[in-house]
């Protein structure tokens, strides 16, 4: 994308909010002169290679490809769960490769924000004009206040130091608009460490366990309590949440969860019967709790 091409409408100085001037493969801050290169297309907010060089490595084959992760054809990703199609501007905070905005429809645009830069080089592979890959750090955002009507915020918290997970949301609540929408989801902690090898193993034949311990790993996994805890802690209003149960493929498993969920508390329904969940907030009019 051209330098000239590109939407800069939304994109402030992140230190300061100030309005950004273009200049020859640069974005220069009209307050504090900084100077914000843009790169093959990409406007360089932040840059940690050595983070992105973890990132790679930590995925493997899978995050050192080219070619960028698709949906199946009718999986409409995590925006359906907004409820419905007002999805005016959109937020993608940890897109990677764009894979969750991909099903977006053509009259939106969704900004792309994450740290790694080889995630937005496969996201520029879908030639997808309304997708717009930001580098920067969702503790820093390059936007004004009340910028976004929907914000995707998709397995992203588990990668985050424990006190950076109610940082991250302070800047996404910043950023959405009153009325606009934020799509919080996650693992569930035992899911994700001692099923996922299992389940890997059943459906691909693969043996698979999750790094819990690096700096690109699952280092903060919340159950979905600790979860509404966070984001309440945040200012955020819970609108709707949708626990993903475990074993939908198996028509007997579903039937021994259906029947476990009758009888355990729902606390533990939610911790050892999930592999994942999705929380739909809205701003709350009193703000931040303590």
């Amino acid at each position: 994308m051209k330098i000239a091409e590109f939407p800069l409408d939304l994109l402030v100085c992140p230190k300061d909010g100030a309005i950004l001037e273009k200049g020859d493969n640069s974005l220069r801050c009209s307050c504090c002169d900084r100077i914000y290169s843009i790169r093959s297309g990409i406007p360089i907010f932040f840059s940690d290679q050595e983070w992105n060089e973890l990132y790679v490595a930590d995925g493997g084959e899978h995050y050192a490809s080219e070619e960028p992760f698709q949906l199946a054809p009718d999986d409409r990703g995590y925006l359906a769960l907004r409820g419905d199609e007002n999805y005016g501007q959109v937020l993608d905070l940890g897109c990677g490769d764009g894979v969750f905005s991909s099903k977006i429809p053509g009259e939106y645009r969704s900004y792309c924000v994450d740290v790694t830069e080889t995630g937005l080089r496969r996201l520029q592979r879908r030639r997808m004009d309304n997708l717009v890959p930001v580098l920067a750090s969702g503790f820093e955002l390059p936007f004004s206040d009340s910028t976004f009507d929907t914000a995707l915020y998709v397995f992203v918290v588990e990668h985050l130091a424990p006190d950076g997970d109610l940082h991250m949301l302070l800047e996404l609540r910043r950023v959405l608009n009153d009325g606009g929408k934020l799509i919080y989801t996650t693992d569930t902690p035992f899911f994700d460490r001692y099923m996922v090898r299992w389940t890997n193993l059943l459906l691909r034949r693969e043996w698979i366990k999750q790094d819990h311990s690096s700096p690109t790993g699952h280092i903060n996994l919340l159950t979905m309590q600790q979860s509404r805890a966070l984001v309440r802690r945040a200012g955020f209003h819970i609108e709707a949440e949708h626990p993903y149960w475990m074993g939908t493929r198996f028509p007997l498993w579903i039937r021994l969860v259906t029947f476990l969920r009758k009888w355990l508390p729902t606390q533990v329904c939610e911790d050892y019967l999930t592999s994942k969940y999705t929380l739909i907030l809205t701003k709350n009019d009193q703000g931040r709790s303590s």
